[in-house]
């Protein structure tokens, strides 16, 4: 059954007396401006909000005789009502329901009244019309507020969807959560159950589901099979998840908008998935990443320096960093007078309409583990920093030193060689200490050092702005079909501690296995490209993934890359404001797709053999195109 429940109108009119009929639902939480529609209430008054149960004000009965009286129209379910008494007492509150208000039956006789807010509910009669609240009093007065009664009404189930959700796919996974994006069905909405075992359990019509991404906190369709997402949607991420452990999913269509009474499940053949969480990497230290030692904006560097770091395998409380600078001290939350910490959300916001992507940098404590993190040496930078290299491959997480002091913390070129040392405590038990030579460094603004996770520096000047100091990740994966060949291709803008990739192949999205490994460049400041040539693909569609291991043992995944092992051949590239996208006549009924690096679909249409398409009024930044054959999926990256 479905209930609704609705405030009534106040009606402004004297405290006594019976006005009408009021229709159910019936919800009144306001007693001080006298009693609406369909109420009596008998010499009584109103409680401030010192003692009332919620809102600003409860109802009054100080006086044996003393009740409230409602009369309404439709048929009632459930009452509930709150309650309480000044103080102890003998006193009794008789509750009572009428058809017809004349003969009354008793719901509920109170004689152990409660001295603090208490909630009742009882089941009405179908028949009911009146319900009556009278108070014999000993000692005492007491208050009575949140009356509601709702109402049964009669649910016809909605239309059922005819077509399941399809493709479910795990794009990234950690030893706590796994990602899940789909192509939905045709239902207005879905549900998504999570297991350790199979799914054997379907959901019932007419009941709606609550769901929580922490795993075992949603609702559940049968025993331990418990409700991940309910939405519109075609992505989510579960959380609190066990290390090296197989979950199953299923993700249920269905159509419905009003909660427990229209919800209609498709549940034949529904789209099913599983995956596994990998172990948890050993515990590892944050470690300093990169100086900006010259910065740029004139004699005021003291305030438009930065360093950066990667944080280690656990959360960061910002009370738990303290940093001590080559000059100028050290700054703490705790044991460093003045010289703490603070946040600048102004500056932050500026740094992401300056990249031109939404969300680049953030500020957040505690920061989450292996996170990127930008510390700024002033608490309002003046430099204009131009971060739009990076976008995509945030979030980063900036902090700022509570410092107006315009002295560098650092020290610039100087031919005399002398080493300056940056140390970072990041908490009680990790400590990394970043040591420079500056006679190595390049003498004009700009110069940088970026560390390895040895602490090996590297010097260079990319201009005010080095993005190299803060890793980042793919700019592209790719992949095609030549022969009976698949070849896939990667390109980096930088790298940092960069070890190795791993290719790894799957048949169907969920387990894969690894192809071959490609060193890394470690450190590195230009583009870089990588191929890998699969000679041997599975028959059918082959899904690939890129694993990125640093040399501290931290990975990370790339998206998924799907490939026919027939060939599918598509072209893009960007020329002149215009989008190009070439394939042979066989991909004609694909569909060519445009989302923002927030994951919004900003444009769609059938493809065509040669298609163009207008990017003047798209925003500057980073898109990720996406063909979809009924093959394979071919996803790039572009820049308009």
């Amino acid at each position: 059954m479905f209930y609704r429940v609705v405030l009534l109108g106040i009606i402004l009119c004297t405290s006594i007396g019976l006005f009408g009929q009021t229709p159910l639902p019936v919800s009144r939480t306001i007693w001080n401006a006298g009693a609406p529609a369909g109420w009596t209430d008998s010499g009584t008054g109103s409680y401030t909000t010192t003692f009332a149960c919620s809102g600003s004000n409860g109802g009054q009965l100080n006086s044996t005789g003393d009740y409230y009286q409602v009369y309404f129209s439709g048929t009632p379910d459930v009452l509930t009502y709150t309650i309480k008494v000044s103080g102890a007492t003998t006193s009794s509150l008789l509750v009572e329901e009428s058809a017809g208000g004349a003969a009354f039956t008793t719901v509920n006789n109170h004689t152990a009244l409660p001295t603090s807010c208490s909630t009742y509910n009882f089941n009405l009669l179908a028949t009911t019309q009146y319900v009556r609240w009278t108070y014999t009093k000993v000692s005492q007065n007491l208050t009575i507020d949140d009356v509601n009664i709702t109402e049964i009404v009669s649910c016809t189930p909605a239309s059922e969807p005819t077509l399941n959700s399809s493709i479910i796919l795990f794009p990234n996974t950690t030893c706590s959560s796994i990602d899940l994006n789909w192509t939905s069905g045709n239902g207005s909405k879905r549900i998504i159950v999570a297991s350790t075992s199979p799914i054997v359990g379907t959901p019932t019509d007419q009941t709606n589901y609550s769901a929580n991404t922490n795993f075992g906190s949603g609702s559940t369709i049968s025993a331990n099979e418990f409700v991940i997402y309910n939405g519109s949607g075609n992505s989510t991420t579960v959380n609190g998840l066990s290390a090296s452990t197989t979950y199953y999913f299923a993700i249920f269509e269905y159509n419905g908008t009003t909660l427990n009474c229209t919800e209609n499940y498709y549940t034949t053949s529904v789209l099913t998935g599983s995956f596994s969480t990998p172990a948890c990497p050993i515990s590892a230290c944050a470690e300093i990443t990169g100086i900006l030692v010259d910065a740029c904006g004139g004699a005021i560097e003291g305030i438009n320096e930065f360093f950066t770091f990667t944080n280690g395998t656990t959360n960061l409380s910002i009370d738990s960093l303290s940093v001590t600078f080559p000059s100028g001290g050290s700054f703490c939350n705790s044991g460093c007078g003045t010289q703490v910490w603070t946040t600048n959300p102004t500056f932050v916001n500026s740094l992401n309409i300056t990249a031109g992507c939404a969300g680049l940098f953030v500020e957040t404590d505690p920061i989450p583990a292996n996170a990127n993190i930008i510390v700024f040496t002033g608490s309002s930078p003046t430099f204009s920093f131009d971060f739009s290299g990076l976008c995509g491959t945030g979030p980063y997480y900036a902090i700022f030193a509570d410092n107006t002091n315009t002295g560098g913390r650092f020290a610039n070129y100087n031919a005399t060689c002398a080493n300056r040392t940056l140390t970072v405590e990041f908490g009680t038990t990790c400590t990394d200490n970043a040591i420079y030579d500056r006679c190595l460094l390049p003498n004009a603004d700009g110069a940088y050092v970026a560390f390895d996770a040895s602490g090996n520096a590297t010097y260079a000047n990319d201009g005010c702005t080095p993005i190299a100091t803060l890793p980042i990740e793919l700019l592209s994966f790719t992949g095609k079909s030549i022969g009976s060949s698949n070849l896939l291709e990667w390109e980096t803008t930088t790298e940092i501690n960069n070890d190795y990739f791993t290719l790894e192949r799957s048949s169907n999205a969920t387990h894969f296995s690894e192809l071959g490994t490609i060193k890394g460049a470690g450190n590195s400041n230009t583009l870089l490209h990588y191929q890998y040539t699969d000679n041997a693909p599975l028959e059918g569609i082959n899904y690939y993934r890129l694993k990125q291991t640093d040399f501290d043992g931290a990975y990370s995944y790339s998206s998924i890359v799907a490939l026919a092992n027939s060939p599918t051949k598509f072209t893009i590239w960007n020329s002149s404001n215009t989008l190009f996208v070439k394939s042979d006549k066989e991909n004609l009924s694909s569909s060519l797709k445009i989302y923002n690096l927030l994951g919004e679909l900003i444009f769609e249409k059938v493809f065509e053999e040669l298609t163009s398409i207008e990017t003047s009024t798209f925003s500057s930044g980073i898109y990720l195109v996406k063909v979809q054959t009924a093959k394979a999926v071919y996803t790039q990256k572009v820049k308009f």
